[in-house]
């Protein structure tokens, strides 16, 4: 198989999960990749057995930077990659053994193919959600946007494999919180095929300390906003199917309410202004909102952002 693929795992004081992550790349039939280790500044010992598993295997490329942050360390990741195709892992997952080979024989025969979508499972000590994939390919470029802005994708990078093309002139934007949604207006500009794959499964190792699982400080909460508007924007410039915009939409002003609830009205009237400048949204919403988005609207609608979240609350 004539076909290289570069692995990106950021790495950052995961001495705990490191170990786990890359026995189950290494362990891959699949051999054909370079797997490139970057040591976000780490203070315990993930550096250490960065370096022992580079002594015993060729295929490990370290790179040894100061902490910036994951899209920092996806990026330095990014500099370095000589593969065709590019996968991310993060360091506290795994992958199941036959994540790569059938995958990767696949986008060799279909070179046209863009980007892979894998099936994933949210893994924990006491519960684990299979998410599977209905396998399709998606030829056309607005079938394309349709499906990689559902419900249906959830828009993290660590389940994907892509041409490592459509990071030639994009790059995660560093310092920022919800990266993976952050970038997708980007990377879907450069994806014109698709294909879904029921083949292989990525862990995603649920665990207190991530960020995913931090509380909601202003800063994060923004920073989801900034996300959902950035894709919103972008939804309506495509003209995407309805539906899908609606439920950006939706999402937009119930995270408004939340955000107004827990903070200073006036830091967020920015987001307030910008919602009401989608005034356009708002009667198609209310048609195919759910009970509680069409609770929350109304309640926007009469009473104001102020209001509504006295009344919605932190519940």
């Amino acid at each position: 198989m004539n076909l290289f693929l570069s692995i990106i795992v950021p790495v950052y004081n995961v001495e705990k999960y490191l170990e786990r992550c890359l026995d189950s790349i290494l362990v891959q039939p699949f051999k054909n990749f370079e797997l490139i280790l970057v040591n976000d500044g780490s203070t315990d010992n993930s550096l250490s057995i960065c370096q022992r598993y580079e002594v015993t295997n060729n295929r490990i490329v370290i790179v040894d930077k100061p902490n910036g942050g994951l899209s920092s360390a996806r990026n330095a990741g990014l500099k370095v990659a000589k593969g065709n195709y590019v996968s991310f892992i993060d360091s506290d997952d795994f992958i199941s053994s036959n994540f790569y080979e059938a995958n990767m024989e696949f986008l060799e025969k279909n070179p046209d193919i863009d980007m892979m979508i894998l099936p994933y499972c949210k893994y924990s000590d006491t519960d684990n959600v299979l998410y599977k994939n209905d396998p399709q390919v998606l030829l056309n470029k607005n079938d394309v946007l349709n499906y990689l802005f559902s419900s249906k994708y959830n828009c993290a990078v660590w389940r994907c494999i892509y041409k490592i093309d459509i990071f030639l002139y994009s790059r995660f934007t560093e310092g920022r919180l919800f990266e993976d949604g952050y970038i997708l207006p980007e990377i879907a500009q450069c994806v014109s095929s698709l294909v879904i794959s029921e083949v292989g499964c990525y862990y995603y190792v649920v665990r207190e300390g991530s960020i995913c699982n931090s509380t909601y400080s202003l800063r994060k909460r923004t920073q989801q906003l900034d996300t959902l508007k950035k894709i919103l924007d972008y939804c309506m410039i495509k003209q995407l199917d309805s539906a899908i915009f609606i439920h950006y939409y939706l999402s937009y002003s119930y995270l408004i309410v939340k955000a107004v609830a827990q903070n200073n009205y006036q830091v967020l009237s920015a987001y307030i202004q910008d919602w009401k400048s989608k005034s356009t949204l708002l009667r198609k919403a209310l048609l195919l909102a759910s009970f509680k988005y069409k609770i929350v609207l109304l309640l926007i609608m009469i009473a104001g952002f102020k209001v509504s979240a006295k009344v919605i609350g932190k519940k």
